[in-house]
């Protein structure tokens, strides 16, 4: 496959393919990358995305940018930076404390279940992370 020119569709066959040897490449080097949105020139000439590397834990979670951010802003809130990538339940659900989004002030703690990506308020994983402790 050729492409002539960069437009929605084949940016799509793209990152397909970008993320195949990214694939490769964490396995090989024990890291996590991935990349951003891709934008393109109107023209269709080239196209631009950024990508983002990660080292692993001992527990192979990925030390993002978000998680350094926990670590460093979890004690101030009376959050122990320990509960970096425990888990809860809230409503039935098992959610994955994986960071923290300082700019977002009404729910700075990032969190995961699944493959989708949620924000929880300081108070709530305050509240919940206390019940599974005591």
């Amino acid at each position: 496959m050729t492409i002539e020119a960069f437009d929605k569709q084949n940016l799509k066959k793209v990152r397909a393919v970008i993320n195949s040897a990214l694939e490769r490449a964490e396995e090989e080097l024990g890291i996590e990358l991935s990349i951003g949105n891709i934008t393109y020139e109107a023209d269709g000439s080239n196209f631009r995305t950024k990508l983002q590397g990660a080292v692993l834990t001992e527990g192979g979670d990925a030390m993002t940018q978000e998680a350094r951010d926990f670590e460093f802003h979890a004690p101030m809130q009376g959050l122990s930076k320990d509960l970096l990538f425990t888990t809860f339940i809230h409503n039935g659900e098992q959610y994955k404390i994986v960071g923290w989004k300082p700019r977002s002030t009404k729910y700075p703690i990032a969190c995961t279940s699944g493959d989708k990506s949620y924000k929880f308020p300081i108070s709530l994983v305050q509240r919940l992370t206390k019940k599974e402790v005591a």
